[in-house]
């Protein structure tokens, strides 16, 4: 699996735009889309994401694009969850094989907070579960069968929800003033086709 990682200062088209008007893959996309009955337009934000390459969360490149729900505002860097539960949008091409998801940060993790469980669902699908108990980075890696994409105008779209039923708020447990629920520091994210 090779995989290479970009940076998309500023938020700008890493690719420079497509002749074809659709959003290039690597970059953050909002595409609109009619509501029921198709009487309506409806904004969708989500994370256009190439196969086999990385992403960083953070300013610099994902910002805030696809987060949901259940996000801290973003920091250089990284972005921590806000809650039990942190939700994003990707959208890819249709991969041919199995793909792996990965993404990396770190739990947080300290006195009254000794693990971090980590559970992965896309499209409704539980696809990992990890506890962390180490204050180390960790790359953590599911693996995501193509029918557990749904396809959309000729796109493979995913709706990733991370549960994180162990996050907790710094200032509880006297550790600083942040109020902000904290259970794991999200880095970067990988979607790559398995071979």
């Amino acid at each position: 699996m090779r995989v290479r990682t970009i940076r998309n200062p500023g938020g700008r088209d890493p690719a420079g735009g497509d002749p074809g008007g659709r959003t290039p893959a690597g970059t953050a996309a909002r595409r609109q889309t009619k509501g029921k009955g198709g009487d309506m337009l409806r904004t969708i934000d989500e994370v256009a994401c190439e196969l086999g390459v990385g992403r960083l969360f953070g300013e610099g490149d994902l910002g805030r694009h696809g987060l949901l729900s259940g996000w801290a505002a973003p920091e250089e860097g990284h972005v921590w969850n806000d809650g039990p539960e942190a939700v994003l949008r990707l959208r890819t091409s249709r991969p041919r094989a199995p793909c792996t998801l990965s993404f990396e940060g770190e739990p947080f993790l300290g006195e009254g907070c000794a693990r971090q469980d980590v559970v992965l669902y896309l499209n409704g699908f539980r696809v990992g579960f990890w506890r962390l108990a180490e204050p180390r980075t960790y790359r953590l890696s599911a693996t995501i069968e193509p029918e557990h994409l749904f396809e959309r105008d000729g796109a493979a779209v995913a709706r990733c929800v991370w549960h994180l039923p162990d996050s907790v708020r710094p200032a509880t447990l006297g550790q600083g003033t942040d109020t902000r629920e904290l259970g794991f520091c999200f880095r970067s994210l990988t979607l790559a086709e398995n071979g």
